[in-house]
């Protein structure tokens, strides 16, 4: 499987790489803030625990933030059986549920490579 990666907005602005690495089998998670966006002053956080830096963030699962813009229990069956995603795959549902409509002023919308 190859990596799969989306674009964080934030206020509409492409502020973040997010991407999810797959490797042997094995998954990790990586969160790059765009270099033009960390020179266009405000430079808004994605949130609060990943504030805008140079480095990378990392994380063996997808980071909590963004599992917090997902929808939990009966009404994520209820998605997942009408889109036809894995319940389990929470990036997945990540890139079809949060392009718009989100809480706060975070978007996600998945890089589409050939």
């Amino acid at each position: 499987m190859k990596d799969e990666r989306a674009i964080v907005y934030v206020k509409g602005t492409p502020a973040a790489v997010l991407t999810r690495h797959t490797q042997t089998g094995e998954r990790h998670y990586e969160l790059q803030y765009l270099p033009e966006y960390l020179v266009h002053p405000p430079c808004h956080t994605v949130c609060y625990q990943m504030p805008p830096r140079r480095e990378p963030y990392y994380g063996e699962h997808l980071f909590p933030f963004f599992e917090s813009l997902l929808p939990e229990g009966e009404n994520l069956e209820r998605i997942c059986r009408e889109l036809k995603i894995d319940e389990q795959d929470r990036f997945s549902q990540l890139l079809r549920l949060a392009r718009h409509d989100t809480i706060g002023d975070v978007t996600v919308r998945e890089v589409i490579t050939e």
